[in-house]
């Protein structure tokens, strides 16, 4: 596709390709590259989920040029939609490419993904000139700071969600603001929606909100329809309206459904079961949501959730809101620039942009509305009862949609004062920058800009490489390890698992602790005998890796190893098959 785009560029006229390419948006990105790249450089993995999945699928891919689709790949979310693990392989690809000597390398995930996300940006520079370089300083501050409202940790982390919500917001803002509407931009909408699509599950929501968007404007102001009569369309110019040329109108929502399809043929290709497959009962949870009545966890998980949209407060610059105010404050300022832009199109060209935006609008809050409404029915279909009750990851989840409207509000003011000179834009810019500052959470920029957060996750990742060093030296990508870890919630394993790659560190059923419950809430540790742990370990694996350990294990699974003295922390020790014996490995 994106070959087809630049072609397209290309045969415009000779060397249109060339000349587009190299336009304000690329030389904004072109300077935004080497500050990434300084943020950015040296940072190590140092959170849960970066972990358990989207650092280790990336890695996984690496090693082996395939989707962790495939059970080689020993990935624990192998279901997850690849998108921005492909940008991620992409780079990783192209670093091995030219120092093929060299190992993994963790910070070009974050500046890959940054990029990836940045760029999405990318059209606001599209009616800007080279010598507009005021409007280019605005809107690089503002590109740069519009990420962090709702994930102050953007520059620091690889969670999809924040994507997914710049995806949602640029495509809707291309939607509703963009004024030249060419190639680039219905190929801009294509790929959004695949994106969104293969971006996470839930993107596929969005993507089918971004269509149908796109279908109304489409429709609305190339072809009359929905205006009326008193706009001087008549019901037989509507006919007259070749049908063949509304196919392509469709084209988004095809590709999105296409998309989807297309994953789920992989996924039972390659045997991969879904993570949250369970079937959702719309009918349940709209009777838990509005009635009650139920016993169990769900109930209680539907009225946190409901409270929680309520009462859950989010920072908004020195004070706090809650997400039902922010949604009410988010929907005022679009009305408000709809019917400012409104009075500001008095020919008929523009009636039907505003016709236009009034649908997008429309449609985007019910996206926004929609999506919340599900959030709680994805709680009680797909969570355990602690995590559902709990409420697991909110503010994350519901980021997205805020992100959304957060994108489209900034977009529209500067759509807004882009046509103003002199003076008026100069306030109106320095007014929007100022806004965005004073209601952004920037404590953490300043750690950024001193690279901290690099520099505390790499003292932090010291602490482990040694161990994962010594797995990586003994053991190669066909051998199978166990790892033991006494009284840990299985961080240990999941930063081990991660670091050892691709030695195929792994636990059985999740146990990594042996032993009775050593402290309350332990559901980590499980009790098995010495036979069935010595029969698991003869079957299945080739080495036995010992990270901590506590009196209980030393005392009871003494006998297995070759020498009790032996039996220390982070040591790994070989398999005997023959012998059924842990014998240290130096």
């Amino acid at each position: 596709m994106y070959v087809f785009v630049f072609f397209a560029l290309y045969t415009q006229k000779p060397g249109g390709g060339i000349r587009q390419l190299f336009t304000p948006g690329t030389i904004i990105l072109l300077f935004l590259i080497p500050l990434l790249v300084y943020i950015d450089y040296g940072k190590m993995a140092d959170s849960w989920d970066e972990f358990t999945h989207w650092m280790d699928c990336v890695k996984a891919m690496t090693y082996l040029d395939t989707f962790v689709t495939n059970a080689e790949s020993h990935s624990q979310f192998r279901s997850y939609p690849p998108i921005m693990a492909l940008m991620q392989y992409l780079f990783q690809k192209l670093h091995l490419l030219i120092y093929p000597a060299r190992p993994f390398s963790e910070w070009r995930n974050y500046f890959s993904y940054q990029i990836f996300a940045l760029a999405m940006f990318l059209p606001l520079f599209s009616e800007v000139t080279l010598k507009q370089w005021r409007e280019m300083i605005v809107i690089t501050i503002i590109v740069w700071l519009t990420p962090l409202f709702f994930c102050s940790e953007f520059y620091s982390i690889t969670y999809i969600d924040p994507f997914v919500g710049i995806l949602s917001g640029c495509g809707f803002a291309n939607i509703l603001f963009r004024r030249n509407k060419g190639f680039l931009y219905h190929a801009y909408i294509v790929l959004d929606c695949i994106s969104l699509v293969l971006a996470k599950d839930a993107g596929l929501l969005f993507a089918v909100f971004i269509s149908i968007a796109y279908i109304f404007d489409e429709i609305i102001i190339k072809y009359d329809i929905f205006l009326g009569d008193n706009q001087g369309i008549c019901e037989n110019r509507r006919k007259r309206v070749p049908v063949s040329q509304f196919y392509y109108i469709f084209v988004p929502l095809f590709c999105t459904l296409i998309s989807k399809q297309l994953w789920n043929y992989k996924l039972k290709k390659d045997g991969t079961g879904r993570v949250f497959a369970a079937k959702m009962d719309l009918a349940n949870y709209t009777k838990l949501f509005f009635s009650g009545g139920d016993n169990t966890y769900r109930q209680e998980s539907v009225d946190n959730f409901k409270n929680a949209f309520f009462e859950n407060r989010i920072p908004l610059g020195n004070t706090e809101t809650s997400y039902f105010v922010l949604f009410c404050i988010a929907l005022i300022i679009c009305i408000w620039i709809y019917f400012y832009l409104k009075k500001q199109s008095p020919d008929k060209g523009n009636v039907r942009n505003v016709k236009a935006r009034k649908y997008a609008i429309i449609v985007l809050m019910i996206q926004v509305l929609t999506y919340i409404y599900g959030m709680g029915i994805a709680y009680i279909t797909n969570f355990p009862e602690g995590q559902a009750v709990g409420l697991a990851s909110y503010e994350r989840y519901i980021s997205m949609p805020y992100n959304t409207l957060w994108i489209v509000i900034i977009w529209g003011m500067l759509y807004i004062i882009h046509n103003e000179d002199g003076k008026i834009f100069l306030y109106s810019s320095i007014s929007i920058v100022a806004i965005v500052l004073l209601i952004t959470p920037m404590n953490y920029t300043g750690d950024l800009l001193a690279r901290k957060r690099v520099k505390r996750s790499i003292e932090w990742r010291a602490n482990w490489q040694p161990f994962s060093d010594l797995i990586r030296k003994t053991c190669d990508g066909s051998d199978t390890i166990y790892f033991v870890a006494q009284e840990t919630n299985g961080m240990q394993w999941w930063i081990t698992k991660f670091n050892a790659r691709p030695a195929n560190v792994f636990v059985e059923d999740r146990t990594w602790s042996f032993g009775p419950p050593f402290y309350e809430g332990d559901i980590w540790s499980k009790d098995i005998s010495v036979s069935d742990f010595k029969r698991i370990l003869l079957e299945n694996y080739d080495y036995l890796a010992l990270y901590h350990l506590n009196e209980y294990f030393i005392e009871t699974y003494a006998d297995l190893f070759e020498n009790k003295g032996d039996i220390q922390e982070g040591c790994l020790y070989r398999i005997d098959k023959a012998t059924g014996i842990m014998e240290l490995c130096h």
